[in-house]
């Protein structure tokens, strides 16, 4: 794990304290490299750049590169995160996770159980324990999918996989995106 500090740390409803074991479900896969562009802060990612498209507001993510369409066009720079990261931040921002063109997750569709939880973590009028606990369970299905959609897209091409280095441990040049023609 990269042990960086990380936007939503402080932020009441991030996805490891409303789901316990998110981050066990996730396993080796928490700490590969991806790349999309967006916006940093502490120098990681918080909210990548988003597109609107049928299934929701889609961030694209890559490998090597963000692995956007062409036609999806931004000035924002790169930005080099884990999966574990980019499954935090789009829980918080309720978008969809496109890995090399495949779609990986879709926190937008949780928003119901999103509120659940937090109206659970605030102590609203309308927190219901039922609802929460079904949200959790509805969460950690959607997340152990995620995850196992993730993995068949890391074995396809197990050479352009990366997993997070501290940068003294990384090789020269371990963290240059090769961009797409």
């Amino acid at each position: 794990m990269s042990g960086r500090p990380f936007w939503s740390d402080t932020f009441e409803c991030d996805l490891p304290k409303v789901i316990p074991g998110a981050r066990d479900a996730v396993g080796d896969l928490a700490d590969v490299h991806l790349w999309t562009t967006g916006h940093t802060t502490h120098g990681a990612l918080n909210h990548p750049d988003v597109w609107n498209s049928d299934a929701g507001m889609v961030a694209f993510f890559g490998f090597r590169s963000p692995a956007r369409p062409e036609v999806y066009w931004t000035d924002r720079p790169m930005v080099r995160c884990t999966f574990w990261e980019a499954l935090r931040d789009a829980w918080a921002h309720h978008i969809l996770i496109a890995v090399e063109g495949g779609l990986v997750w879709n926190s937008g569709l949780l928003w119901p159980q999103y509120e659940a939880l937090m109206a659970e973590v605030r102590g609203w009028p309308s927190a219901d324990p039922a609802k929460a606990a079904a949200a959790r369970a509805s969460v950690r299905v959607s997340l152990c999918t995620a995850v196992a959609r993730f993995r068949t897209l890391t074995q396809r091409d197990p050479n352009r996989v990366r997993r997070f280095e501290t940068p003294a441990a990384a090789s020269p040049g371990a963290h240059t995106p090769e961009h797409r023609t």
